[in-house]
């Protein structure tokens, strides 16, 4: 069983694609894409490294409603934290704020480190390639 996710042709033609076109022929066909849509919970981080490197990271929550077996209506919120890079982090800074509605593509990575009491922390982010504010 497979899951496809279709954008309609509105959604398609709005959608800012920032990917380059050598990331686009060495995709793998295994494929780690992830579709989100949600409210930025609060206003991006923005950092320049040494090498001109920049990095914009925020919080994305999405929100599941559904009817329970038993007819009770559930929202369930999930939190997402949610990473870009040079190009696509001037378009997250210049455009992302807190509470704004986006439309993003991108990818899972897990990220693993030692905190400062030697306790092993992992983390899920998603990288995001393509970023698109949803008209409110």
């Amino acid at each position: 069983m497979s899951a496809q996710v279709k954008l309609n042709l509105d959604d398609q033609t709005k959608m800012h694609v920032l990917v380059t076109s050598d990331e686009k022929k060495n995709r793998n066909p295994e494929k780690n894409i992830v579709y989100l849509e949600g409210s930025v919970q609060d206003e991006p981080v923005r950092r320049i490294f040494s090498n001109g490197n920049k990095l914009a990271t925020f919080m994305l929550a999405t929100v599941e409603e559904f009817s329970t077996r038993g007819g009770e209506r559930m929202r369930v919120t999930e939190v997402f934290h949610v990473v870009s890079w040079n190009k696509v982090a001037e378009v997250v800074i210049s455009n992302v704020h807190k509470g704004a509605l986006v439309k993003l593509r991108g990818r899972l990575r897990n990220s693993a480190w030692t905190d400062s009491d030697g306790k092993q922390r992992n983390r899920v982010q998603i990288v995001i390639s393509e970023m698109v504010p949803k008209a409110a």
